[in-house]
């Protein structure tokens, strides 16, 4: 492994991350330690702290890139006759595919007293965005309160469906399978949208 010399921070900054991201991915986030990552790239403590404040940090970077990936693949099914249930399809797949990165995103919690940095909530901004897009193509007659209120309850429910899912909670009740459940809950909730008022 070559030493700190042989690269700038920008580069040990991505070595850092890439060694971070890889475990997680093929052990899960618990697997995580500031000790396993310096071990993987051959650098000290002292020198991953001067990357990053400390482990949530890090973390943080981690799954900024799976934002990244999910803000790739979403703005690709924004294009498609049915965005929403496009959407949907996508979110599902990389929950299955992609797992432990997913499951990062959700279990990882910062300390009470620190919020998300604003350059991470801009990145959680822009897939709501994306999916705020979305509805309004598909019921163009919401109001822009309607619109944000509805983006978050298709997300809950779609993230609902998936929790479900992993925890097993779904087999006792003979549930059909996540597509179905999913493409149901979009269809009949986008329904009672588009439904003329009484």
């Amino acid at each position: 492994m070559a030493r700190r010399s042989d690269h700038s921070r920008e580069e040990l900054k991505n070595i850092a991350l890439n060694a971070a991201q890889t475990i997680i991915k093929t052990k899960g986030i618990n697997s995580l330690s500031v000790r396993n990552v310096t071990k993987k790239i051959g650098y000290t403590v002292g020198t991953l702290y001067q990357l990053f404040n400390n482990l949530d940090d890090l973390i943080l970077h981690v799954n900024a890139l799976t934002l990244d990936e999910l803000t790739q693949k979403l703005s690709l099914a924004l294009n498609t006759p049915n965005p929403i249930q496009s959407m949907a399809t996508c979110y599902l797949e990389y929950y299955r595919t992609h797992f432990n990165q997913w499951n990062a995103l959700f279990v990882h919690r910062l300390p009470e007293n620190q919020s998300f940095p604003d350059w991470y909530e801009k990145k959680i901004i822009t897939i709501f965005n994306i999916i705020e897009t979305a509805v309004k193509k598909e019921v163009p007659t919401l109001t822009t309160k309607s619109i944000n209120r509805t983006t978050r309850v298709l997300w809950a429910g779609l993230h609902g469906i998936c929790t479900l899912s992993i925890s097993g909670k779904l087999k006792p009740t003979k549930s059909e399978s996540e597509e179905i459940l999913i493409q149901n809950f979009i269809k009949n909730y986008l329904s009672g949208l588009k439904a003329p008022s009484n």
